[in-house]
């Protein structure tokens, strides 16, 4: 369900929707030219923002921005599927011995030290059907190569134990864990 709410006043559209300070404030700089108005108040925690533009310039730019905030108003469902997905990687992958690095992001750094062992592990991994990326120097610090893994609220359940296990699979093949 929307919280957008406006009116119509004379030429112009005013919109207003809560939680929406953020995006009010990427619209303003990205369609300062066509909005006469855009404003922002409230703290960050309880942001809310608004837009008054001329009726003639709702063009496709203002109605998908208008999409966006509605988006945005329903985002939770995906934010909390995104830190599941997230949690049940990194315990599947702990659990299994790897070393995950932690960080409050849905990118996850499995530290393996040495830089062919991370091609070799991403090369293991690509051939059981996991595309993840090896880092080592100049990327990352010497002595600390690492696969890359970048999850996202799109993934199932059935995916994240998929990975898991061929993370544990190639792990075990490559004795980065014992088994």
């Amino acid at each position: 369900m929307s919280r957008w709410f406006g009116r119509v006043r004379a030429t112009h559209l005013h919109l207003h929707s809560p939680r929406s300070r953020p995006l009010v404030l990427e619209l303003e700089s990205r369609l300062a030219p066509a909005v006469l108005y855009v404003s922002t108040t409230g703290s960050d925690s309880a942001g809310v923002g608004s837009i008054t533009a001329p009726f003639a310039t709702l063009t496709r730019g203002i109605v998908a921005a208008m999409k966006a905030f509605e988006l945005a108003d329903t985002a939770s469902e995906l934010r909390t599927k995104l830190k599941a997905n997230t949690a049940k990687l990194r315990a599947g992958l702990e659990a299994a011995g790897f070393t995950v690095k932690p960080g409050p992001t849905p990118i996850l750094p499995v530290m393996l030290g040495d830089a062919a062992l991370a091609t070799n592990m991403a090369d293991a991994l690509l051939k059981k059907g996991i595309y993840v990326i090896g880092f080592s120097y100049p990327v990352v610090p010497q002595g600390q190569a690492r696969i890359r893994i970048q999850v996202s609220a799109a993934h199932t359940t059935e995916q994240i134990d998929r990975a898991i296990a061929a993370f544990t699979e190639a792990g075990r093949e490559l004795g980065v864990i014992r088994g």
